[in-house]
């Protein structure tokens, strides 16, 4: 919900803005984070027994390895390869990174949520949920407005950039939480991400000027004098802009998060099964249960469909 969202990024988010030369998306830092204690997990003995790993068709190694960058094999020993897994996921949030703060210096830095999904979103009891108006009209009891939604489960909120949190909420229409498997093709269309973006806008302007605050302007950097003017054209735009580049932060995101989960099933609880290993990651079998590698893999792979079609299109 549009106003839900602007509600949460302007109360929580109002001061922190203030400080945002200061302060670094914890976006950048968490992953980086995660892909460090993913690599020291990799040189865990269990990823080089190979003894353990002989009675198998595929390593662990390799595994892993097709899953975090498609490829299975890319060193002579297993320590090689996990370092390329390393290296690979690095150059990737490195690129990510100075592709968002060349392309959109100026994205607004607040207090985010990062993971809001169906699963965190509840709706009143009075919303009847057969005949949602999900249009909002003025005229319809049955409207989504910041009265009858609230967003809950804040275990990842920290500072971010507010059209990460657009972003990530738009991959979660695609699903994937109860097998690993999300459908890409149900994330929203351009005129539906409009219209949303639209109304986070309106929202977010009503709260700044019922605050007597100031805005940071999304496209220039500098500060602006709130109003209840509708979103400019441009404003829209740029924020569709960002938030197509900030897809790719939440599939590489959450892709290092499944990769990271699975090998901490093997290191720490041994709870990753061996068998059919190969068909779970490809979602031959057991796509009635969760996988947080088939998960991890599946993100990983948009990510890189994407960068590969934004570099096309340059």
């Amino acid at each position: 919900d549009a106003e839900a969202e602007a509600e949460l990024e302007e109360v929580e988010g109002g001061m922190l803005n203030e400080q945002k030369k200061q302060r670094e998306p914890a976006l950048w830092k968490v992953a980086k984070s995660w892909i460090e204690e993913l690599s020291q997990l990799l040189s865990h003995e269990k990823f080089h027994d190979e003894e353990e790993n002989a009675s198998e068709n595929t390593s662990l190694m390799e595994l892993f390895s097709r899953a975090a960058i498609g490829k299975e094999s890319l060193g002579e020993t297993p320590f090689d390869t996990a370092a390329k897994i390393k290296e690979s996921l690095s150059n990737q949030l490195a690129w990510l990174k100075d592709s968002v703060e060349t392309h959109h210096p100026n994205a607004p830095i607040v207090f985010c949520h990062n993971d809001v999904n169906a699963a965190n979103v509840l709706l009143h009891s009075s919303i009847n949920k057969s005949n949602i108006n999900i249009n909002n009209s003025d005229d319809d009891d049955n409207s989504f407005n910041k009265e009858s939604v609230a967003i809950i489960d804040y275990e990842y909120g920290s500072i971010n950039y507010t059209m990460y949190d657009v972003a990530n909420f738009e991959c979660e229409h695609c699903g994937g939480n109860d097998n690993g498997v999300p459908n890409f093709e149900l994330l929203p269309g351009e005129e539906r991400q409009r219209r949303f973006l639209e109304e986070y806008v309106r929202e977010r302007n009503e709260i700044r000027m019922f605050n007597g605050s100031r805005g940071e302007d999304a496209v220039t950097g500098g500060t602006t004098t709130c109003t209840s003017a509708p979103a400019t054209e441009k404003e829209v735009s740029e924020l569709c802009s960002q938030v197509r580049l900030f897809r790719m932060a939440s599939n590489l995101y959450w892709g290092i998060w499944g990769i990271l989960q699975a090998a901490g099933e093997v290191v720490a609880d041994g709870s990753f099964a061996r068998e059919d290993a190969m068909s779970r990651l490809e979602g031959e079998v057991d796509l009635d249960k969760w996988d947080n590698l088939r998960y991890g893999k599946n993100r990983l792979e948009r990510y890189r469909v994407c960068k590969e079609r934004m570099v096309l299109a340059k």
